[in-house]
């Protein structure tokens, strides 16, 4: 991976929401039948790629329904955070080798102390939590100094944001809580990281993604 230029190319989108009713419960349902192609061919490789080297305490944010738990190394803890009953529930069947927790919460209020984690996970679900500035900056409350924060986002087009401030609203509704257009690097870097990897992908043509990791100032 590059660090830091660009180079082309969760889990469900976990939402700092809380979720809840039959909306959510369908939302669950359905997640990992929509998303079974993708993470076979393109989000699998990239989580493998982005977790294959984490080590410690780790914190896993919007985990859904567990797409990460089978690429985290044995030695590692994770503490696995989703504030969806029914993602948590499809969630804990995941195998993995690592020792996994699972919580009920969100990512802008964190129920952990300063300085817990070794790594802070977010894959596919800074565009859904409901204030992306205070998530990020208790992913770096929670971050030991030096601490990571491994990050797979889909992120504003810089061809095509009209189009995806068009589609926004509709998207949102569908996908539970989602935006298309979130400018996440940018959030990253004035949160208090500092981007050392960083490589790009598309997801969809209207839906390009960035990933890598960032180590907190």
């Amino acid at each position: 991976m590059n660090s830091p230029s660009h180079m082309g190319g969760s889990g469900r989108r976990g939402s700092g929401q809380r979720s809840s009713g039959l909306r959510s419960r369908g939302f669950a349902a359905l997640y990992d039948w929509a998303t079974n192609a993708k993470e076979r061919l393109e989000f699998g490789p990239i989580r493998r790629r982005l977790l294959q080297d984490v080590s410690g305490d780790v914190l896993d944010i919007g985990a859904g329904t567990g797409a990460n738990i089978p690429y985290y190394p044995a030695a590692v803890t994770v503490t696995a955070l989703e504030p969806n009953p029914y993602m948590r529930r499809r969630g804990t069947r995941r195998s993995g080798l690592a020792s996994v927790t699972w919580i009920a919460g969100i990512a802008e209020d964190l129920p952990f102390p300063d300085k817990s984690f070794d790594a802070v996970v977010c894959t596919l679900v800074l565009c859904s939590v409901t204030d992306v500035e205070q998530a990020l900056a208790e992913a770096h409350r929670v971050l030991r100094d030096q601490g990571r924060l491994i990050f797979f986002e889909h992120v504003v087009s810089r061809r095509l944001h009209k189009v995806q401030n068009l589609l926004n609203p509709l998207w949102k509704f569908i996908a539970d809580g989602c935006n298309l257009h979130r400018d996440t690097r940018a959030h990253i870097e004035t949160a208090g990281f500092q981007i050392q990897a960083l490589a790009e992908t598309q997801i969809s043509p209207i839906m390009p993604a960035i990933f890598g990791w960032a180590v907190k100032r």
